[in-house]
């Protein structure tokens, strides 16, 4: 056993638990003039450890922040796709029409449903002409939500 100053024992144990409590900006410094020991050893790899402690966290916020960026262009992207998803078109005063493309679903039923109202009121139409020539398929508990349209 080698004989290690307390104040060399209680800086590492102070530096590890900032460590555990998620400070890795702290080193233990001044290893240049520590004795050249096995103690130094582990002096120099708790210092490197803190260094790649650090980068990891540093490449994890930068990955977290990237995902952010890409859930919220994906919710933008999935927002346009909605309304792309129904057309709604005026071919003449106070008329609108809809083309169905592909298949409906309830929620898509429901969603169609609101944004068709929500223009017939916007453009005070009294007439909504659905083209179904491109519609796939239908269930039948969605068919009554596209005939109460």
């Amino acid at each position: 056993m080698i004989p290690v100053h307390p104040t060399r024992i209680t800086r590492v144990l102070q530096i590890l638990s900032e460590t555990v409590l998620g400070n890795y900006d702290s080193r233990l410094e001044d290893l240049d003039d520590a004795p050249d020991d096995e103690f130094l050893e582990l002096e120099v790899a708790v210092n490197a450890m803190l260094d790649e402690l650090q980068h990891t966290r540093q490449r994890s916020a930068k990955q977290h922040r990237e995902i952010e960026h890409q859930a919220a262009q994906l919710r933008q992207q999935q927002a346009e796709l909605l309304d792309l998803s129904t057309p709604i078109i005026r071919v003449a005063p106070r008329v609108l029409a809809l083309p169905i493309i592909g298949a409906i679903e309830s929620e898509r039923a429901q969603r169609m449903t609101e944004a068709v109202l929500g223009r017939i009121v916007a453009e005070r139409a009294t007439n909504v002409i659905l083209d179904m020539t491109a519609a796939g398929e239908i269930a039948p508990t969605t068919a009554q939500s596209v005939l109460r349209m």
